[in-house]
């Protein structure tokens, strides 16, 4: 698992090193910030995101309608990567005064 999230960060830190490419650029979901991306980030986040409580995703709701760059990041997550996922929703969880999730393998999925 560490050594997953290690190429995916490797990934993310060359392709913000080497500039977004056209082929990037697609893989970003919403380049254009506009609030189609709020409204597909909010879509993914209770899709995917089934172990979260209810105040846990209005506070991840709240922070995508206030942020589009909160928004772009959590879909530019690779969404076959719910450990990375969870991982990066714990972190915005503990910074917004929330409690931090559970680890991502004691999460039963």
């Amino acid at each position: 698992m560490l050594e997953s999230l290690a190429i995916k960060v490797e990934k993310m830190n060359d392709t913000l090193a080497t500039g977004m490419t056209a082929e990037n650029a697609r893989n970003f979901a919403c380049p254009d910030h506009s609030p189609q991306c709020r409204a597909k980030a909010a879509s993914r986040l209770q899709k995917l995101e089934k172990n979260l409580n209810n105040e846990q995703k209005v506070a991840i709701l709240d922070l995508f309608e206030t942020s589009t760059a909160a928004a772009d990041m959590f879909l530019a997550v690779d969404k076959d990567n719910e450990g990375l996922q969870w991982a990066w929703l714990s972190k915005k969880l503990k910074q917004m005064g929330h409690p931090p999730l559970p680890s991502w393998d004691s999460v039963d999925v």
